[in-house]
């Protein structure tokens, strides 16, 4: 699909089925993947992977994502964030809205249910935007 490219993405989601799928996307595009099933998993992972991209779904069960957004907003990555949601679509302006307060660097979001052209087009927005 696209040449190599020197981008790592992590995805955070507690629906394992939509992380794999959109792993396997982003290899395509030949990025290396991380996968963060649980909230726990987030800053080690980040520690671990630093990635460039990330995929962060609003709803991860017991925690959301704007719990996430406040980790990320205290560590020194500056991953492009691709916020995911199937919440309505104030939800995820709010959500939004708080990202760019905490001075994140954000993407166009991916509304759930998605296709996988949806996926292939943030990855190849977010690879136009470096």
């Amino acid at each position: 699909m696209s040449e190599p490219c020197q981008h790592s993405v992590l995805i955070i989601d507690d629906e394992k089925y939509v992380a794999e799928l959109i792993a396997d996307i982003a290899i395509e595009f030949g990025m290396a993947i991380s996968i963060s099933l649980h909230f726990d998993d987030v800053l080690p992972a980040i520690d671990k992977f630093p990635p460039t991209i990330i995929f962060l779904d609003m709803n991860l069960g017991d925690h959301s994502g704007t719990e996430v957004l406040d980790m990320l907003a205290n560590t020194s990555n500056e991953a492009k964030i691709i916020l995911m949601s199937g919440m309505d679509s104030t939800a995820l302006e709010t959500a939004r809205q708080k990202a760019e307060v905490l001075g994140l660097n954000l993407e166009p979001p991916l509304s759930k249910p998605f296709q996988l052209e949806d996926v292939e087009a943030c990855l190849q927005r977010a690879l136009e935007n470096d």
